[in-house]
């Protein structure tokens, strides 16, 4: 039976003389070996059909491709016979597999259709992407088609059969397997990962409206009010601005521990998240740690040591402070998550209260809290140099626990803000929960163990924990979850380099710089005015220099 082809559709001619065809392309080699014909294909013509005849085709000017199957059969040790199909096989293109020398199975392996050419292709895949094979060394590949396999020449005369060469085949896989581009795999990577959460700018712009107050804020808001008149304003805003001598508490007592808290939140983003996902290892973090408080203690020190005046060499300061509470928080976040870094820092502030409540200092009775009389105040006179406040340090380095506690209360604060994929108002209203408890427990302590900010007593970290989480609270609503991030533009250069610009304040006059600047101008107005101008341009020139650095992208890493 002769089976129809598809791709060849009946040929009819005009005239007995055919016209020339071209010839077609083919990934067959150029120079085939041929072989002399046989008596018996010698004897079969052409004949080609007359134009009012309808086209007759014969078997004998067809040639049909062989199959794998077919070539195979000469090969089948079992002499088991193979299925042989009479249709015509379309020569490949470029892009499509030909199968032939497999001889694993006789059976004619089933087809899919290919996504690209939407020509059939075997849907047995190969284990691997192979080189081209040469006829020499693949014996198999070599073996010649039957004697009435042909090719197809529609022409005049006696066709006489050739043994093509085998071409070199090269097994392609299916559309689904072929390897896609690098830029295909980094799109579907990208979009395949996980939502990297973005940088808290809030976080940054707290710091910077942190340390505002340090750096000049403080002195503006009092230059202001002394020009608006108002006693009433001028009462507050000296007593806000100057820090409690004992017991009691204003806003200036918050800028501190503030800091502290917010260095607190940056350990799950620095330290702890990297650890989990592989970035760096436990080793790698305690090296960053103990950098980190090598750093700030070497430069707090230095505040001492450059004045070259031993009477003025003092041990403990604010750098020290931040240096040992984060060192310890951030140890502990290392082995520990959020929920345990929480029970550390509550049993932190209960064990130091039970010392300051209940262990008798030398000379005095346990449970004193003055100036003199407390336990921190005894240990603080033992360290070498100079005392701040001549009988205690209020950054003496047995207030490292406290603030170590703060920084993990901080660091736990970090966890809840880092597992959100984006800022939302539930995370928001957390903080606002979170930072009402915080108050409210801190000033209920405060009724028995007084809020003291030279102590650092527990009373005092909860309440101030209370108002640093209901500050992040409002930045955080404010700049992540609305996106107004223009009010915390402000800030942010000032934050970004928050400890560059503690460190520059401590060696430049900035204040200096700007009389030598503005006090011509200044020196024109009266006395309020001039303050506040003075003020002002302090404020100015710092946050200059400090933008200057924020788009140079420099900062201080500690």
């Amino acid at each position: 039976m002769i089976g129809k082809n598809p791709g060849l559709p009946p040929v009819k001619y005009a005239s007995q003389t055919p016209p020339k065809q071209p010839t077609p392309l083919s990934p067959l080699p150029s120079s085939p070996a041929t072989v002399q014909p046989s008596p018996q294909n010698a004897s079969n013509k052409v004949q080609l059909p007359k134009a009012s005849e309808p086209p007759v085709r014969k078997e004998s000017s067809r040639v049909k491709l062989p199959r794998a199957n077919q070539l195979e059969e000469s090969a089948n040790p079992s002499g088991t016979p193979v299925k042989k199909e009479t249709a015509c096989v379309k020569l490949p293109l470029s892009d499509e597999v030909s199968e032939i020398g497999e001889t694993d199975s006789p059976k004619t392996p089933s087809t899919k259709q290919s996504k690209l050419s939407g020509d059939p292709v075997s849907s047995k895949q190969p284990a691997a992407l192979e080189p081209p094979t040469s006829p020499k060394s693949n014996p198999q590949a070599t073996q010649p088609p039957s004697a009435s396999s042909t090719l197809n020449k529609p022409v005049g005369g006696s066709i006489a059969p050739v043994v093509p060469s085998q071409p070199r085949i090269t097994s392609t896989p299916p559309a689904a397997e072929i390897p896609k581009a690098p830029a295909e795999v980094a799109a579907d990577a990208s979009a395949e990962a996980p939502a990297k959460p973005a940088r808290l700018i809030s976080l940054d712009a707290l710091r910077g409206f942190d340390m505002f107050w340090i750096i000049g804020g403080a002195a503006l808001l009092r230059a202001i009010a002394n020009w608006s008149g108002s006693e009433e304003f001028i009462k507050h805003a000296t007593e806000q601005t100057t820090h409690t001598p004992w017991i009691g508490f204003t806003a200036y007592d918050l800028i501190f521990p503030l800091f502290i808290f917010m260095s607190g939140v940056t350990i799950p983003y620095a330290i702890t998240s990297k650890i989990a996902n592989g970035t760096i290892s436990k080793p790698r973090a305690y090296f960053r740690v103990i950098r980190r408080f090598v750093l700030l203690t070497a430069l707090g020190l230095s505040f001492t040591f450059l004045s070259f005046d031993p009477g003025q060499f003092r041990i403990p300061g604010v750098l020290q402070l931040i240096a040992g509470g984060y060192l310890i928080a951030a140890i502990i976040a290392i082995h520990r998550p959020a929920r345990p870094q929480f029970i550390w820092a509550l049993g932190i502030l209960v064990g130091y209260w039970l010392a300051l409540t209940f262990i008798p200092v030398p000379g005095g009775d346990a449970g004193q809290l003055t100036p003199s009389g407390n336990l921190a105040a005894y240990l603080d006179r033992l360290l070498p140099g100079k005392l701040y406040m001549g009988v205690f340090d209020p950054e003496g380095p047995v207030r490292f626990l406290p603030a170590a506690a703060m920084a993990l209360l901080g660091s736990a604060t970090g966890s809840l803000l880092k597992s959100q994929e984006k800022a939302n108002h539930a995370t928001a209203f957390k903080l606002l929960l979170a930072g009402a408890a915080a108050l409210g427990l801190g000033w209920a302590w405060g009724m028995t163990f007084p809020i003291i900010k030279p102590l650092w007593t527990s009373s005092y970290v909860l309440f101030c924990t209370g108002c640093s989480l209901v500050l992040l609270f409002l930045f955080y609503l404010v700049i992540d979850v609305w996106k107004q991030r223009w009010l915390g533009y402000i800030w942010l250069p000032i934050g970004m380099n928050a400890i560059t610009i503690y460190v520059l304040s401590r060696f430049v006059s900035f204040r200096t710089i700007s009389e030598n600047i503005l006090g011509g101008y200044a020196g024109t107005l009266s006395d309020h005015p001039a303050e506040f101008t003075l003020a002002l341009g302090t404020i100015i020139i710092e946050w200059i220099l400090l933008l200057y650095l924020f788009r140079k992208k420099t900062f201080l890493r500690a």
